[in-house]
């Protein structure tokens, strides 16, 4: 999550409260390690912000989480593992959904 906007850093500040919580980013490193690509369309993150604990890279950890436990810094974790996810919509699909939610799914 790329905090670029006042909602955005609000939602990291108030899911941060709870060591529990992690987010799915989307993004993976499972074709080449260190090299994060967002699952969707591959393109290269321009962005991090792993926690200083988490730099070192596993093989076996190839998703990319943002961890309540690191203060919503990025964790390069088990993609196997329980997490929350974080989906990103177009603005005119959501507010089409509300009016008619027959039409969604």
């Amino acid at each position: 999550m790329f905090i670029k906007d006042h909602a955005r850093r609000l939602f990291k500040d108030d899911h941060s409260k709870s060591t529990r919580n992690s987010f799915w980013t989307g993004a993976i490193d499972e074709e080449v390690e260190g090299q994060w690509r967002w699952y969707t369309n591959h393109q290269l993150l321009n962005y991090s912000s792993f926690h200083a604990t988490n730099e070192i890279q596993t093989s076996n950890e190839d998703c990319l989480i943002l961890w309540g436990g690191f203060n919503m810094d990025w964790a390069d974790y088990f993609c196997d593992a329980q997490s929350h996810a974080i989906c990103e919509i177009n603005i005119e699909e959501y507010q089409q959904s509300l009016e008619n939610p027959q039409a969604v799914g």
